[in-house]
């Protein structure tokens, strides 16, 4: 009798530095939960992205197809929606796609515009929870430096009260784990607390309000 296949939670923090997890060489106490995973599991040292940013990285790590062969290395017509289509052909690779047809429940929630259905990524998965990223979304919309934009972001970095999507996904994640199920899971998750402008809330950061300021001019 074969036993169950392996539940399989795969988390991004999007853009987090190596060097700012304590496997790779950041000061005790920098990242205890990352820390204790390492502990209980493994820490592989030498495991690289295919390229510096969010879409084609994740497109070759969803297809295992190199970002250049999948025309990905840029979004086609610099939109989130002209990637769908590419994804769209290669279907058959995505990695939920093909852990559904060998019987895993996929799921996966994201607080990230470039991991979104609007660019394919919900390709394969039965469930796909998008959060819109606060300040992914400003950062696009306000593409001019201007004294809005700026007293915004001042005004974000003084309040420091929200994350960008963290808290919502935490949720969800509580939700999906409180049910019954049958048949063991793929769920994926991205977050991009990590991802500039860093703008970290109470009671996570212990910064005064003039340093604040600075991290939303930032």
């Amino acid at each position: 009798m074969s036993s169950r296949p392996p539940n399989v939670l795969c988390v991004v923090l999007d853009t987090a530095r190596a060097d700012a997890l304590e496997p790779y060489g950041a000061p005790a106490g920098s990242s205890p939960t990352v820390a204790d995973l390492a502990r209980r599991g493994s820490a592989l040292p030498h495991v690289y992205s295919t390229a510096s940013w969010t879409l084609p990285s994740h497109a070759s790590m969803f297809t295992g197809v190199l970002p250049r062969a999948l025309g990905l290395t840029q979004a086609p017509e610099q939109t989130p929606q002209s990637a769908r289509t590419r994804l769209e052909a290669v279907s058959g690779r995505m990695l939920p796609q093909v852990l559904r047809e060998a019987g895993y429940e996929t799921r996966a929630v994201t607080a990230n515009l470039w991991v979104s259905p609007l660019c394919g990524f919900d390709i394969g998965f039965e469930r796909f929870h998008y959060i819109e990223p606060r300040h992914q979304l400003a950062m696009q919309a306000t593409r001019e430096d201007g004294p809005r934009q700026r007293l915004g972001w001042a005004r974000a970095g003084l309040r420091s009260r929200d994350d960008d999507g963290a808290r919502e996904a935490l949720d969800v994640l509580r939700r999906w784990a409180g049910e019954p199920r049958t048949r063991p899971f793929f769920w994926f998750v991205n977050l991009i607390e990590c991802h500039a402008p860093y703008l970290p809330p109470r009671p996570w950061n212990d910064l005064g309000a003039v340093d604040r300021l600075r991290a939303g001019e930032d």
